[in-house]
Formats: C-alpha cells, structure tokens, sequence
C-alpha cells in the first residue's frame, strides 16, 4: 500500500510533516535514539505507543553508538506515531518507513561481444574505447580474491550457471538473506538483482553467458527489494545490520552495492551507511535514472555526504551522460555504462543474457570505473581517494 504524506492538525496538535509524494508503510517508523540513552529506551518506547512489535538492530547499534529500532504500530497514523515517538526525550530522529525503487529497465540479450561497456570496439556505431578496458585490466588481475560484495537489491538467480559458483555461502550452504519475506532464500522474483550480480561477478572465461567484470570475486544477494522493485527502509536498515554481523565474525565483505533510491532523506538510513564506514565498507550507489540534477533535487542514499559513498552514473556507447541517467557535480560521480548486459534473469533460458540501464560494476582487483584502484588499510575514504 502506498501513502502520500500530508500534514494532519488534531486537537490542535500538528503532526509531522512528511515529504509530498514520499511512498511509505503505514504505521511503521525506524527510531533513532540519542547517544547514551538507556538500553531500555526502545521497549519503553514501544510501549508509549501502543506498538504491536519492534526491533532492535544490535549490530547496527554498536557500530553507531545509538540504539536504531523499527517500530510497528498498525493502526495508528504514520505522522501521529512519529509525532508522539519525536516528542519523547531520549529520541534523536523518528522517520517513516520509506519505500525507495530499484533503477533498472531490463530487455532481453546476450554474449561477451556485446557488453561493450566493458570492451567497445566501436561497433554498433559506437565510440571505441568508450568502456573501462577490462580486457586491458583482465591481463593484470581478473578476480577479486578473498573479497566479498554485498549487493542490496532484489535477491538473485541462486542457481544460474553463471553465478553460482561466486555467491558466497555461510557454513550451511546458504547464501544471503530475504529481508523481505524474512527467511533465508533471496531467490529473485524481479530480475534486477540478477542482472547486478552478473555484471560485478559472473563468472568469466567458462564459455557460458557473459563475462563479470570480476570473474572470481564472492557475492552476497540481500533481498531488500520485492517483485515490483520496491525497496523498504526497514529491509535496508535491516541487511546494513546483518552485513555489520558478519563483519565482525570475519567475512571480508569490502563493498556493498546499492542500486536503488529514492529523493526521501532519512537521517537513519545515513547513519546506518556511516557505520558502515566505520568497518572500511565502501557504499556503492546508484545516481538515480530519472534525468534529474542531484545538485538541485538530491536523490538518496548516492547523496548523503559520507566519506565512504560513491555516486555511479550512467554513459553511453558514445561515452556521453546516457540520457536517463541522474547527474550532478558533486565529489565521487563515477560512470557507468548504459545497457550493459548481464547474467540471465531467472524466468529467461540460461544461455542468455539480459541487458539494462542499471548502474555499478566492481571492476577486476577492486576497481570502480576506468582505472584501477588498488586495495587500501581499510578506510574507505584512503580508497576513493586513490580512485581519484
């Protein structure tokens, strides 16, 4: 269901504003509490309001020193629940729970010699050289090794023969996690989070499909997103939290990739990817597909002024700004290219492809864009500086 905000007036009491137009789950707020309040803080919170339930994201909490709960209230107006959940002391920031898109549109195709964006050799009246010269960078280094990229999105093909070998897997041979339908199969039912893991990792040089830019690097498919692409704030909130879990317990996830948005700020959604930067995770997101200038009208999460965020556009064949993609001036817009293709989408035979207008590939030996970028201590922002 989705809700256009307004500003509702009760009892002579004004309650919050939400942005006009802004899509979110009604009777539900993700709560950021102040540094230093009590542990019991959330559940007297809860409590407060009538809440059915809540949680508490542990992890994400201790990486950013603040409790960040989602709070669950059926029944009650969002911009009520919210008011009253503002109003309380020990409460930095209270938010609906917004609902962001995935940028993709997806046709059918296939073949190596077709993903010019990695190789363009001017065909189909394209620039040469208009791509990130991966073959060039294949020679050096084809694979990522001992790396794990985590990609928010929309599941994946768990069992296409051109990504499976490079899904990470726990020690029960699970793979992710679905924050949608909270369950442990990130099986995708769009298409979109498919075709992303293909272009960062499906496997290279095996004589199927297409080439990822990196042929050997482990992927983690976190089921963020539904069938239709609609990407809930408590699922994100929800995988930044279970990525901050394995980080601790020792899985090497380095990247996460975030190819959806939506022009909603959420002050937990920052913090949530600040604490990410606190463990050296770069925050790879998507621009936004919608011809916008980010300068005038900001698209979220690419936006947030974090050191650890890297913008990704979108270029054409021509290596020219493709005409969809969203654009802006600010530090740390990489490109990428548009209609790159990608691994088969689950319901399509899997000896072909898929192309689309997505956005973001991890380029072999961690590299973002045209030149490589060597790994660093860690630190994010040492990264990204390296890349420029």
């Amino acid at each position: 269901m989705f809700v256009t905000a307004v500003l509702l007036i009760s009892s002579g009491c004004a309650f919050a504003s939400i942005p006009e137009g802004a899509e979110y789950v009604p009777g539900e707020a993700l709560v950021m509490f102040k540094t230093g309040a009590s542990s019991s803080s959330a559940s007297l919170a809860a409590a407060s309001v009538n809440a059915s339930d809540h949680r508490v994201f542990a992890a994400l909490s201790r990486t950013v020193g603040k409790q960040v709960v989602l709070v669950r209230s059926p029944g009650t107006a969002t911009e009520e629940l919210i008011a009253r959940l503002e109003s309380m002391p020990d409460v930095e920031a209270a938010e609906p729970n917004y609902i962001r898109r995935v940028f993709a549109t997806v046709p059918n195709d296939t073949y190596f010699g077709n993903q010019w964006g990695l190789s363009n050799t001017g065909s189909s009246g394209g620039v040469r050289g208009a791509d990130i010269s991966a073959p060039d960078g294949w020679d050096i280094r084809n694979a990522a090794h001992g790396k794990v990229v985590a990609i928010l999105d929309t599941g994946a093909d768990l069992s296409h023969p051109d990504l499976a070998a490079n899904l990470w897997t726990d020690g029960s041979g699970k793979s992710g996690y679905d924050f949608v339908n909270n369950d442990d199969d990130p099986e995708d039912d769009n298409g979109h989070g498919t075709h992303v893991a293909g272009i960062i990792g499906a496997v290279g040089n095996n004589g199927l499909g297409v080439a990822g830019v990196a042929w050997n690097v482990k992927m983690i498919p976190l089921k963020i997103g539904d069938g239709v692409g609609r990407v809930f704030t408590s699922a994100e909130i929800a995988a930044m939290d279970w990525i901050l879990e394995k980080k601790d317990a020792g899985v090497d996830i380095a990247v996460v990739n975030a190819s959806y948005g939506g022009y909603a700020s959420s002050l937990v959604q920052q913090n949530a990817i600040s604490g990410l930067a606190n463990k050296g995770i770069i925050f790879v997101a998507a621009a936004g597909n919608e011809s916008n200038n980010n300068d005038l009208m900001p698209s979220y999460p690419a936006c947030y002024d974090l050191p650890n965020i890297i913008s990704v556009a979108a270029t054409d064949k021509y290596d020219t700004l493709a005409d969809f993609s969203n654009f802006g001036k600010k530090r740390y817009t990489s490109q990428h290219r548009e209609r790159e293709f990608s691994a088969a989408t689950r319901r399509i035979p899997r000896r072909q492809g898929i192309r689309s207008s997505t956005t973001y590939r991890i380029s072999p030996g961690g590299s973002t864009g045209r030149r490589k970028v060597p790994w660093t201590d860690g630190r994010p922002e040492r990264l990204i500086r390296a890349r420029y």
